[in-house]
């Protein structure tokens, strides 16, 4: 027969043990992170806006179409 060594369960294999090494976070590393988490509220922020006014102007758009198009009489009034 083939090799028969029992092998580790998968989830034993990856379960998380804590090693009680702790990890002291260095100033360098605190302004790195600041950076970053401020780099990354601004490209939110920035999606956010834009979104918002691309709805908005598409908004406006449809509403004044509308308008034009029942001046003309091209759409009835539900």
């Amino acid at each position: 027969m083939a090799d028969e060594t029992p092998k580790p369960d998968l989830i034993e294999a990856r379960e998380g043990l804590a090693t009680g090494e702790h990890h002291e976070v260095t100033p360098e590393e605190q302004k790195a992170r600041k950076r970053r988490n401020m780099a990354i509220a601004l490209g939110v922020v920035t999606f956010i806006v834009l979104v918002y006014s691309t709805t908005l102007l598409r908004l406006t758009q449809n509403i004044e179409a509308n308008r034009n198009a029942e001046t003309i009489g091209q759409v009835e009034i539900p």
